[in-house]
């Protein structure tokens, strides 16, 4: 592919947090250090890391003064950490690469590009292939695996290599399902003066940020292309283990506590409103599912099947499918042992 130069040489920063990643930190600032555009720098932000993740940062810095830079904070979550680099970013653009994944060498040249190209465009995001950690694909394009109808669905209008979303049902779309969005993404500098990461969410923190983003009318804009291969491994942070009950009701708790702020914090149309309702009400009744799969009891699940009804009546039936488990389960219990 032939790289597009931009016009104008912007200062691209950099943000990667990073968490106990010594294994993995520099293959992701190997993949910078290859950008085909030249002005970019780095800003690390250990969140507390408790390996030696931070000698890998060290190193790297060294090897790039001043173009590298690193800071350090007491464990706070990918949300504050990001909050973190932007502060210290001094770019007109800040772009996001967790510090387990890997950008194509064009990455930075074919986003500012599209920048350039279409100067009503706040943010940019590209299409990503999933690997396993010995480079299997997984999935070879994120914008077209057999959850994307919704995201394909949206409305755009094409500007060069971009796709511009002009669809009123955006935010819409955000909320009940996924827009392919997070650390793929390179945006506008200004665009963190009105938005940034919740302080206090570790999951899901990067779609919270992106529906705020929407909600505020930034305008968004992806690239087909993939420009970027996020590995899965068992450290990652959204690839959680079923049998892990209480880690997934933390991130359950902070799905549903990010939603509970965009409803105080935008201004929802109708629609709007009852998607937020509906997701709401499906990770109340995931948390449900979760505790009596996790053998947490039998009463312990309900005041979460009541929220999701009160979250959302029209779910109603779905209760039916719990209740089937509650009563498995009872049935079982009451069984003679076999003899």
């Amino acid at each position: 592919m032939e790289s597009i130069r931009p016009i104008e040489s912007a200062l691209v920063s950099v943000v990667i947090p990073f968490y106990n990643r010594r294994k993995t930190l520099a293959r992701a600032l190997d993949s910078v250090a290859a950008q085909s555009y030249p002005n970019w720098e780095v800003v690390l932000v250990d969140d507390g890391s408790t390996d030696r993740s931070i000698d890998v940062a060290k190193d790297y810095a060294a090897r790039f003064p001043g173009q590298i830079r690193v800071f350090r904070q007491q464990n706070g979550g990918p949300g504050v950490a990001r909050n973190t680099g932007i502060a210290a970013s001094r770019g007109s653009f800040v772009a996001f690469l967790d510090s387990d994944d890997q950008w194509k060498p064009v990455f930075i040249d074919r986003v500012l590009a599209a920048f350039h190209a279409c100067p009503d465009v706040d943010w940019v995001y590209t299409n990503v292939s999933r690997t396993d950690e010995h480079g299997n694909a997984i999935i070879p394009s994120v914008f077209d695996d057999e959850r994307s109808g919704p995201f394909r669905s949206l409305k755009t209008r094409r500007c060069q290599h971009l796709n511009i979303i002009e669809d009123p049902a955006f935010l819409e779309t955000a909320i009940r399902r996924t827009v392919k969005e997070g650390a793929n993404s390179m945006v506008r500098r200004s665009v963190f003066d009105r938005v940034s990461y919740h302080p206090t969410i570790r999951f899901g923190e990067d779609r919270l940020l992106t529906m705020l983003a929407i909600g505020a009318g930034f305008k968004f804009g992806y690239i087909d292309e993939v420009l970027m291969t996020k590995y899965h491994h068992g450290e990652n942070i959204s690839m959680i283990d079923d049998r892990d009950v209480d880690q997934n009701l933390r991130s359950m708790a902070d799905r549903i506590k990010g939603l509970e702020y965009i409803q105080r914090t935008l201004q929802l149309g109708r629609r709007e409103e009852l998607a937020v309702r509906a997701r709401i009400s499906e990770f109340y009744l995931e948390c449900g599912r979760v505790m009596i799969d996790g053998r947490r009891g039998l009463i312990r699940p309900v005041p979460y099947l009541v929220r999701a009804v009160l979250a959302n009546p029209d779910r109603a039936s779905m209760l039916y499918v719990i209740g089937r488990k509650i009563r498995n389960r009872l049935t079982r219990k009451r069984e003679p042992a076999l003899r």
